[in-house]
């Protein structure tokens, strides 16, 4: 009965709750867009690095007792860094993925957890009979669904274009 009444409820917080992130997210990539052109490129490599650095380390030992402060910086900080390290690369094919990503998120966030992981953990639960989705094979998944996807982005950019609003 209580997931009943809280499944209409959970989505609004959880919209309300990340929110902050995003538009901070939002805000920090157009403040600093114009700077980062203007930076050593191998300083934007060291200050990408630290900030990562500083994130495990926060999400390891976090610093607040207040978890959504906590998760306000383990969100923020390594984005950051992670801004600042491809900005340090000139030539960067990483951009290309993370940009066809972006361009398609609508379509990975709609099937990412309902098509391409709900399979996976039936083939981890069913075939290799583990009853934990854990551990290092995780990353394994998580590189075949992002390659299973891949056909589902052709059919929702081809034939079914019009099925999620575009």
């Amino acid at each position: 009965l209580h997931k009943i009444i809280d499944a209409p409820i959970c989505p609004i917080v959880w919209t309300l709750k990340a929110w902050p992130i995003i538009a901070i997210g939002f805000f920090a990539g157009k403040y600093f867009t114009n700077y980062i052109q203007n930076i050593n490129k191998a300083l934007l490599f060291i200050l990408g690095c630290i900030l990562i650095a500083f994130s495990i380390l926060l999400v390891i030992t976090p610093p607040f007792d207040i978890p959504y402060v906590n998760g306000l910086l383990s969100n923020t900080i390594p984005a950051l860094g992670f801004i600042f390290l491809f900005a340090s690369v000139r030539v960067n094919p990483i951009i290309k993925f993370f940009s066809y990503w972006g361009i398609n998120s609508l379509v990975l966030m709609c099937t990412h957890y309902s098509i391409t992981e709900e399979l996976l953990r039936l083939f981890d639960c069913l075939i290799l009979h583990n009853s934990v989705f854990s551990g290092p094979r995780t990353l394994v998944y998580f590189t075949i669904a992002i390659l299973m996807t891949y056909p589902i982005v052709g059919l929702f950019n081809g034939k079914l274009k019009y099925m999620l609003g575009r």
